[in-house]
């Protein structure tokens, strides 16, 4: 499946610098048993919780009308608890089909310089 519990993930955008650890370990999905692109988690960065959005993953488990890309790493931006981004760039392409989540991933898709 996609991301569960005590997945690692890798965080790609800048707030990385002020938190020191770029690999993010998975500790909470919300709605569900596995996390799809899109879906929000709350992930344990170097000893801290943060809320997170699940951007990239390697296997693709999306609806067969619409097929997001497969990544070499599964990676996650990070939020805060208003669910807004930390960093203000993202390091790294990001699938175009978050821009049809509406407005709970505009903010990230604007900070972002690259879509697959």
């Amino acid at each position: 499946m996609s991301i569960q519990l005590m997945t690692r993930l890798r965080v790609i955008d800048n707030s990385v610098t002020t938190i020191g650890d770029p690999i993010a370990k998975c500790v909470h999905v919300y709605k569900r048993k596995h996390a799809r692109v899109g879906d929000y988690i709350k992930v344990a960065v170097g000893g801290k919780l943060h809320h997170a959005m699940v951007v990239t993953t390697k296997h693709s488990n999306a609806p067969s009308l619409v097929t997001p890309p497969k990544f070499d790493v599964n990676s996650c931006v990070l939020l805060n608890p208003k669910l807004e981004p930390l960093g203000t760039r993202i390091h790294g392409p990001i699938p175009s089909m978050l821009r049809k989540f509406g407005p709970r991933t505009a903010k990230i898709c604007a900070i972002a310089t690259k879509f697959l």
